[in-house]
């Protein structure tokens, strides 16, 4: 509840101090490209892989589907734009509602409508900004983007309609009622932050402060971490790689700003995919044993004669 009022007073806040650009937005940007730099870093681990290097095929896939998205961007940077779109649309809506039991509340429709919230809402709320952020990752505004610049779509038009078909999801799902309250509330929340806030802005607060927050506590479940300092140890190997990978780039291709925001945006896109099909595998379990057992991050005997009861995830409003 504490998350989803800060995030409502924030969005508030924003409106009536005449926050409605993207002045310092690279703050924001910066905040949250560092976020996404660890957020696959123990997706090796999450897949039951434990050490680097284990499994030679599970890398190898992994590297061959982050080309193949690059490639997209390359062949076609309009399509790799809206791969990118759906693709987070999805995968946001579906981490939003991942429990300690391993597998995500609702169906796929109820992932699918919340997540467009976070991803339309923005671009019709803010058409302008929307259009120049489409011109950034595609090369070209297009057809698309000029039309979002020059349509008059009222603000909250289309934020309101997607809000609403969320709801109705949610009061069809089968979820307990203090739950959907809950839920609801966060979508409010998020739709006024979507709406209220400029793209860049809003994304950069979600994505840290909701996404990651939420991802971050879900694998330290799976993972049984003890403390932050071994999620720490267990998450630098792969976020000091990909950091060393992007520092190199930089120092080979001495990009400007514009085409730094745009690569980097393209990288954390290509990333993406991979890691939303590991968190997609492994949320196939139901439950903790079972998940364990099948990935391999312990024997089925040593799962035999561990507690039936997985640690629950902390209560990401407490």
């Amino acid at each position: 509840m504490f998350r989803a009022i800060s995030t409502a007073l924030f969005a508030l806040f924003a409106v009536i101090g005449g926050f409605t650009d993207h002045t310092h937005a690279e703050f924001f940007v910066v905040g949250a490209l560092a976020a996404g730099l660890s957020h696959g870093a123990v997706d090796h681990l999450l897949s039951g892989r434990r050490h680097l290097g284990e499994s030679l095929r599970f890398y190898v896939a992994y590297v061959g589907l982050f080309a193949l998205m690059c490639l997209l961007w390359l062949l076609t940077p309009m399509g790799g734009t809206w791969a990118f779109f759906l693709v987070s649309a999805y995968h946001f809506g579906q981490s939003d509602f991942l429990t300690e039991n391993e597998s995500p509340r609702g169906t796929p429709l109820l992932w699918w409508t919340r997540g467009l919230i976070l991803i339309i809402a923005p671009l019709t709320a803010w058409p302008g900004q929307a259009a120049e952020f489409i011109s950034l990752l595609a090369g070209d505004t297009g057809d698309l983007a000029a039309h979002l610049a020059a349509a008059d779509i009222p603000r909250w038009s289309v934020a309101l309609w997607l809000l609403a078909i969320h709801l109705g999801a949610l009061g069809a799902a089968k979820i307990q009622g203090a739950g959907k309250r809950q839920y609801a509330i966060d979508a409010c929340a998020l739709t006024l932050l979507m709406t209220l806030t400029p793209p860049f802005i809003g994304f950069a607060i979600y994505f840290v402060f909701w996404h990651t927050a939420q991802h971050w506590k879900w694998a330290s479940s799976r993972l049984e971490v003890r403390d932050v300092l071994q999620l720490i140890r267990l998450a630098a190997p792969m976020t000091l790689l990909a950091a060393g990978g992007m520092a190199a780039l930089w120092f080979i291709f001495q990009p400007g700003a514009a085409s730094l925001l745009r690569w980097s945006i393209i990288g954390i896109s290509a990333l993406a995919v991979p890691h939303m099909l590991v968190v997609e595998m492994t949320t196939r379990e139901s439950d903790i044993e079972l998940w364990e057992t099948h990935f391999g991050l312990t024997s089925p005997k040593a799962s035999q004669s561990k507690s039936k009861h997985s640690p629950a995830i902390a209560n990401l409003d407490s």
